[in-house]
């Protein structure tokens, strides 16, 4: 934010034609702290309006939120996540998806605000709580859960959803690879590992498998993309290793399939329902 702030007020001042010094003696400070601030560091917040005056601008333009962006919502949501510290981003995208959500619903937002207070997502229980709306436009699926909440967002394809799937055939061999014996125990392994890698002697004691198995197991999810593998040298000869990547296509799209894939086998709580108007459906 430090840079952004320190942006504007160095931009502000060579279009305004002054210098440092002449700044700051404007503002009663020195030529270092007006050099400090456009080198990254911030004013004092008491200094936040006066600076703003001085350039005949308001206190969010400083901070380079000018009127385009407070008149055009989506550049808001932007400049907001990009000003929002790295770690906290991630948190209040999930609060503007959830607003989407209630702005989707097909009540009066405030009985939404008054049934399930923003403050109070996400929900904290372990039970799974989930809304999901089912429009002739689309659909939505949010899971509120405090330690495993995530969005889903799909308009209606004008074509219908059937042709954009794969054939049921693919779908098929897909499960029936997830499905045989101890494939999905390896790659939920494989993924609590992250970067870490494992060879077959290593997942066969983790998961108390014959060797030749896990090397099977590995070999054949590293053929269809699931997982990574390498070989490297050692003094007892060439031996290979087996690696998951979060950036893998795989691997990022298995996580989301999981969980979506965990209301067909445990149904979440029923929050409320309402089948009037286009809303076919809501959980």
């Amino acid at each position: 934010m430090g840079n952004v702030l320190g942006g504007r007020i160095r931009a502000l001042r060579k279009g305004k034609g002054v210098t440092q010094d002449e700044l700051g003696k404007a503002l009663g400070v020195t030529s270092q702290a007006v050099s400090n601030w456009e080198g990254g560091g911030s004013p004092d917040a008491e200094m936040l309006p006066s600076i703003a005056d001085y350039f005949c601008v308001s206190i969010d333009s400083l901070f380079g939120k000018t009127e385009e962006i407070q008149n055009d919502p989506g550049k808001a949501i932007i400049w907001d996540l990009h000003n929002t510290e790295r770690e906290k981003r991630f948190e209040k995208a999930f609060k503007y998806c959830w607003c989407i959500n209630q702005g989707l619903f097909n009540m009066n937002p405030q009985f939404i605000n008054e049934t399930i207070k923003p403050e109070a997502i996400p929900v904290s229980s372990e039970q799974k709580f989930s809304s999901i709306l089912f429009f002739e436009e689309g659909v939505t699926v949010t899971r509120l859960n405090e330690n495993a909440h995530f969005f889903f967002l799909m308009p209606e394809p004008k074509e219908g959803k059937q042709k954009y799937l794969h054939k049921p055939e693919e779908y098929e061999s897909l499960f029936a690879l997830l499905g045989k014996p101890n494939y999905m125990k390896t790659l939920i392994f494989m993924y609590g590992r992250k970067k870490l890698a494992t060879t077959e002697k290593m997942l066969s004691k983790h998961l108390s498998l014959k060797t030749n198995e896990a090397k099977m197991i590995l070999e054949e999810l590293s053929s269809r993309g699931f997982l990574q593998s390498n070989n490297i040298e050692t003094e007892q000869g060439e031996s290979g290793f087996y690696i998951c990547c979060e950036f893998f296509a795989e691997m990022v799209s298995l996580v989301p399939f999981l969980y979506f894939a965990s209301n067909l086998i445990e149904k979440p709580f029923l929050g409320f329902s309402n089948t009037s108007g286009t809303v076919k459906s809501i959980i």
